[in-house]
C-alpha cells in the first residue's frame, strides 16, 4: 500500500516530464523544465531546493540558459529515441 501511495504521488512528475520533451524550443521548454524542478522541489521541506530553483530560474531564462536546456533536452530525446528503435 504504502508503495501505491509514493507511486500516487510521484505521478505527476512523469506528465510533466513528458511535456518537457515535447515543449518547443526556448523559452516554453525553459518554463517545462522550471516545472519538473519546482515539483522535485515541493516534495521536501528544505529550504535550499527552493532557493535553488530560483536561482535556476533566473539563469535558465537567459539566452546561455535557454541553449543549455535546448542542448540537454535534445540530447536526451536523442539518447530516447535510440533507445527506442534499439528496442524494436
Amino acid at each position: 500500500m504504502k508503495n501505491l501511495k509514493v507511486l500516487l504521488e510521484w505521478f505527476p512528475l512523469v506528465a510533466l516530464i513528458t511535456s518537457l520533451g515535447e515543449a518547443a524550443r526556448g523559452v516554453p521548454r525553459v518554463h517545462a523544465a522550471l516545472q519538473v524542478l519546482r515539483f522535485v522541489a515541493a516534495k521536501t521541506d528544505l529550504k535550499q531546493d527552493d532557493q535553488l530553483v530560483q536561482l535556476f530560474e533566473a539563469i535558465l531564462l537567459t539566452e546561455q540558459g535557454r541553449a543549455l536546456v535546448d542542448y540537454l533536452s535534445d540530447e536526451i530525446n536523442k539518447v530516447v529515441e535510440a533507445t527506442n528503435h534499439a528496442d524494436k
